[in-house]
C-alpha cells in the first residue's frame, strides 16, 4: 500500500542490507526447525539449541562488521544475540528447559523439586483402577500428556513447578496419562472421560469418581489449577 501510494522511491536503495536480509530470513527458517524440533526432543538440550543459533546469528554479524562494512546496526546484533546465547547456554547448563525464562530454574523454581512431581505415569483405565485400589487417601489428578504437545511442557515449566503450585501437589495423587502413542489403550481412556487429547486435567476423588466440573481441557492459568487444588484437598 505504501509503495503504491508514494511509489518505488520509499524503498531502500539496493546495498549490503539486502544480503543481510537473505541471511536473516535463513536463520528465521533454522528457528522454525529448532521449534518444531524440540516438541521430540528432551528438555534440557532445548537451550542449548537455541543458545547455538543465538551464537551463530552474533557470530555472522562479527564477521560482517570486520570483514565489510561496519555499522552499529551490525555491531547491536552481534552483541544483542551474543548475551542472548550466553544466557540461553547458561540456562541449559543449570536445568531450565523455557527459553523465555531461561534464569528462571536456577533462580528458585528447583528449590521445591526434590520430591517427584508425578506418583507415576500410566496409559489406560486398569491402571486408574489400580491406584484407586491401593493405600492412598489423596484425591487424583490426571495430566493428559503427549511428547508432541508443547502446551503440556508449558504447563510442567510455568504452572506444575511454580513455587505456589508445587506445595499443593503433596496433597494430590498427580499422575501422568503419556498418549503419545495414541495406543488403543489411550482412546480408551480419553473416549472414557470424554476428551480429544492434551492437554487436559481431570479430577478424580478418592474413590476415583471424575469431577466433571472441574475438567480442564486446553491449556490452562495457574489460577484455574490452583483453585481447584485448594478445592479439592480441603473438600476431601
Amino acid at each position: 500500500l505504501l509503495v503504491g501510494l508514494f511509489g518505488p522511491k520509499i524503498l531502500p536503495k539496493n546495498g549490503p542490507w539486502l544480503h543481510d536480509t537473505k541471511v536473516i530470513m535463513g536463520f528465521a527458517l533454522l528457528a522454525v526447525s529448532i521449534w518444531l524440533a524440540t516438541r521430540w526432543l528432551p528438555a534440557m538440550t532445548h537451550l542449548v539449541l537455541w543458545g547455538a543459533l543465538a551464537f551463530a546469528i552474533s557470530a555472522y554479524f562479527l564477521h560482517r562488521v570486520t570483514t565489510s562494512y561496519s555499522h552499529p546496526v551490525r555491531w547491536f546484533f552481534a552483541l544483542f544475540f551474543g548475551v542472548i546465547g550466553a544466557f540461553e547456554m547458561y540456562g541449559g547448563a543449570t536445568g531450565s528447559s523455557n527459553p523465555l525464562k531461561p534464569i528462571a530454574a536456577s533462580q528458585g523454581m528447583v528449590t521445591t523439586l526434590s520430591a517427584p512431581m508425578f506418583k507415576q505415569t500410566i496409559g489406560g483405565l486398569d491402571e486408574i483402577h489400580a491406584l484407586v485400589a491401593a493405600d492412598d487417601n489423596r484425591p487424583i489428578v490426571l495430566d493428559i500428556y503427549a511428547d508432541w504437545c508443547i502446551s503440556c511442557k508449558v504447563m510442567e515449566e510455568e504452572i506444575f513447578k511454580a513455587n505456589d503450585v508445587r506445595p499443593l501437589l503433596q496433597n494430590v495423587q498427580l499422575v501422568r496419562v503419556d498418549v503419545t502413542k495414541n495406543t488403543p489403550e489411550n482412546k480408551a481412556l480419553m473416549a472414557h472421560f470424554a476428551i480429544f487429547g492434551p492437554p487436559s486435567l481431570i479430577f478424580l476423588d478418592t474413590k476415583g469418581n471424575e469431577r466433571k466440573k472441574l475438567t480442564l481441557v486446553g491449556e490452562p492459568t495457574k489460577a484455574e489449577v490452583l483453585n481447584r487444588l485448594h478445592f479439592v484437598t480441603k473438600s476431601d
